[in-house]
């Protein structure tokens, strides 16, 4: 019929459009590979969790962070809603022996800091996040 009679030919109009479409799948196809190797940059970035020092201690993957108080456990009254700061937190070492474990009180808990990835960060866990740090995402910040 000659209602669709036109000077373009079908070829001049999907040609350029072809061109368009592919350019376009390549640039935003560049642009997720990049933020793929961003986010597995981000992943991987190290942060430090409070965590109970017994299960640091039991854990074979747990690696302490030694530039917080040298490494070493924080005992926490667990029972308090303050802290106490005429007597301050007691510190010991992470090395230390079962019978300690025995005699101390059970309201008392001894807990360290752990330097874990961001991927494995988990709900519930306390982030200790430093100045100029970047703070990981989907955290509640308490200050």
């Amino acid at each position: 019929t000659t209602l669709y009679e036109s000077a373009l030919t079908p070829w001049t109009t999907l040609g350029p459009l072809a061109l368009v479409i592919t350019f376009s799948l390549l640039v935003e196809g560049n642009a997720d590979y990049q933020r793929h190797l961003n986010d597995q940059v981000t992943n991987n970035t190290p942060c430090v969790v409070l965590r109970r020092a017994d299960e640091i201690e039991n854990d074979e993957t747990a690696e302490r962070d030694d530039h917080i108080i040298h490494g070493h456990d924080v005992e926490v009254n667990i029972n308090k809603a303050y802290y106490n700061t005429t007597s301050g937190p007691k510190i010991r070492k992470p090395d230390h022996h079962a019978k300690d474990e025995e005699n101390r009180d059970a309201l008392n808990v001894y807990v360290g800091f752990e330097k874990v990835r961001r991927m494995d960060i988990r709900q519930g866990h306390f982030i200790l996040v430093k100045n100029r740090e970047m703070v990981p995402a989907d955290m509640l910040l308490l200050a």
